[in-house]
C-alpha cells in the first residue's frame, strides 16, 4: 500500500509485513491452505492469461479468503514477494 506521502522505511516495512517467514506472498499463503485439487485448479488457472484475475479472486473471496486483484495478478506475473524473495 504505497502512497506518495509514505517514507521509504514506511514503504520497506509494508513490504516486510506482506512476506511471512516463508517468504510467501498473500496468493501463495492462500493456495498453501486450500484442498490439493483446489490447489492444482487455481494455480491452472493463473497460467490462463485469458482467465481474468477478477473472477479468480472474487471466487476466493466469495469463499472467505482475503486476498486483493493485484496480488494476484503480481503472482500470476511472478513479480510477487515469494518469487523476489527466494
Amino acid at each position: 500500500m504505497k502512497t506518495q506521502g509514505d517514507s521509504l522505511l514506511t514503504q520497506l516495512k509494508n513490504i516486510e509485513d506482506a512476506v511471512d517467514a516463508h517468504g510467501l506472498c498473500v496468493s501463495a499463503r492462500i493456495i498453501a491452505k486450500l484442498e490439493a485439487e483446489e490447489q492444482e485448479t487455481i494455480i491452472h488457472l493463473l497460467m490462463q492469461t485469458q482467465v481474468s484475475i477478477a473472477r479468480i479472486g472474487n471466487a476466493l473471496r466469495t469463499h472467505g479468503h482475503k486476498v486483493g486483484d493485484n496480488s494476484l495478478w503480481k503472482h500470476r506475473r511472478k513479480t510477487c514477494a515469494c518469487v523476489v524473495t527466494r
